[in-house]
């Protein structure tokens, strides 16, 4: 892979579409008061599913929000030690966007580009995408009755 195929690549494509595919939402209405006083938030994404479709490159990017007690002092050690007694809420969905790509732009069919779309959905899909997920997640929060969840902006940081 070459700097000036992704470079190609990036001048070719276009964000046309951004969907959301699945929602589901869980509050625990049992989690003690003074369980509820310290709260952390767990937050995941992942690109689950990316595909070429005519000339439409689609990526569906699966996102894991939780708000939990835990009185570990590693945020890393303790997501992995959420259940459900300690977990206020969860919010998964799935989100697709799609892509348009001119072809007149690019020198090789799209299949010549694999490695550049795997950068491409590493780098640019999450920013491409993190607005919308920080509306659902804010608005899903505010709906099950609590404060809208503002989550961080994506600093992504993947190197070329």
């Amino acid at each position: 892979m070459g700097k000036n195929k992704y470079e190609s690549l990036i001048r070719s494509i276009e964000l046309s579409n951004i969907e959301l595919q699945d929602l589901s939402c869980q509050r625990n209405n049992n989690l003690s008061s003074e369980k509820k006083s310290n709260l952390q938030v767990g937050l995941q994404h992942e690109i689950v599913e990316q595909f070429h479709d005519s000339l439409d490159y689609v990526v569906h990017t699966h996102f894991n929000v939780s708000a939990f007690h835990s009185e570990e002092d590693d945020k890393e050690l303790a997501e992995h030690s959420i259940n459900n007694e300690n977990t206020l809420f969860t919010i998964n969905f799935t989100l697709e966007s799609t892509y348009k790509v001119d072809i007149a732009n690019i020198d090789h069919d799209l299949e010549a580009y694999k490695e550049e779309f795997k950068l491409f959905s590493k780098r640019n899909v999450p920013i491409n995408i993190w607005p919308y997920a920080r509306e659902i997640i804010s608005s899903i929060t505010t709906r099950m009755g609590f404060p809208p969840l503002i989550i961080p902006t994506n600093k992504n940081v993947t190197p070329f």
